[in-house]
């Protein structure tokens, strides 16, 4: 079987446009999943994978009803063209991102239009897949559960929400964030597909090749919504890619979505170099405010300005939700 991977999508439509973005949101990312029905239809691919972030406002008091509406309708428009979407959630689909709250979500909204496989798992032509959603405890611990449910006989694809990175290298430009490394996922033999989102840069797909001569695929590309954090990627390097996968042959194609340059979409104004100091007063901050005090994440973020919020939720929610868990 054919499935193809796209990596936090972080669908917004009915907000403000994204205060470090000049394009129009709702035309461009509309643009962006005509394409992905594109490339399916052309490959033969009736499964599509998202690995979490499918929403990018975690609050459902944030939305209005037609933003509500919107936002599915994204969801039911891929189900619709392309065939099953198979999902789990991310950081921002979850209240506090913690998956206590997913009852509480959007997310919940639409689990009658796609397959959750959190903690679970789906069949679908004698491949399985399992699910890992983003989660403060041992992500490696929570592999490790699922894995040994695994049978050795089938075919079995594991998405994760968690950053991920290559073997060795690429750290520079990630200093900001915590991660781990394939060679964690070695020992978890029975698993041929690892299929990784949260972290927004990508990577070429590759594998290790097992005694057997059976490969074992790290699938990590670059996400469908471009931000521009330095940590990440603030150039043209980052290319919104969908991976079309065939288990059939044990094979991963990337295609690189067509988008304009970043100078043409970005506000590069909000671009320096004191990302670093800003994220440590702010850590501060959030100390003193909701450490200290009897004050909840969204009561703190809700005081402050629109846009500003906009950005601090994104660039601090791993953080917020390890404080958040430590509190309760």
């Amino acid at each position: 079987m054919k499935f193809a991977v796209v990596k936090d999508p972080h669908f917004r439509l009915g907000f403000d446009n994204v205060s470090s973005r000049v394009d129009k949101y709702e035309e461009t990312i509309n643009d962006k999943i005509n394409q992905i029905i594109s490339i399916c239809g052309d490959n033969g691919v009736d499964t599509l994978i998202l690995t979490g972030d499918i929403f990018d406002k975690k609050y459902p008091s944030s939305y209005s009803f037609t933003a509500l509406n919107d936002n599915i309708n994204i969801i039911r428009k891929l189900k619709n063209e392309i065939g099953n979407v198979i999902t789990i959630p991310g950081n921002h689909d979850l209240p506090y991102s913690s998956y206590k709250n997913v009852d509480k979500s959007v997310y919940n909204l639409i689990l009658d239009t796609v397959t959750d496989v959190s903690y679970s798992t789906y069949e679908k032509e004698g491949v399985l897949f399992w699910g890992v959603p983003y989660t403060t405890d041992d992500t490696i611990e929570e592999i490790r559960k699922i894995h040994d449910k695994m049978p050795s006989y089938k075919k079995n694809v594991l998405m994760v929400h968690e950053h991920f990175l290559p073997f060795s290298g690429v750290v520079d430009d990630l200093k900001f964030t915590s991660f781990y490394r394939y060679n964690e996922l070695y020992e978890f033999e029975k698993i041929d597909y690892f299929v990784m989102g949260h972290l927004h840069r990508g990577f070429d797909s590759t594998y290790i090749e097992r005694k057997d001569g059976s490969r074992q695929w790290f699938i990590n590309p670059y996400s469908l919504f471009r931000l521009s954090r330095n940590y990440y990627s603030i150039s043209d390097q980052h290319t919104p890619e969908i991976v079309i996968v065939d288990t059939d042959t044990s094979e991963a194609k990337h295609f690189k979505l067509r988008v304009r340059k970043f100078e043409d979409v970005f506000n590069l104004n909000l671009i320096d170099d004191k990302e670093e100091d800003l994220s440590k007063d702010f850590i501060e901050k959030l100390n003193e405010d909701i450490s200290h005090k009897e004050v909840s994440y969204e009561h703190f973020i809700m005081s402050l300005d629109a846009n500003v919020a906009d950005v601090v939720d994104k660039y601090v929610s791993r953080s917020m939700s390890t404080l958040y868990e430590r509190r309760n």
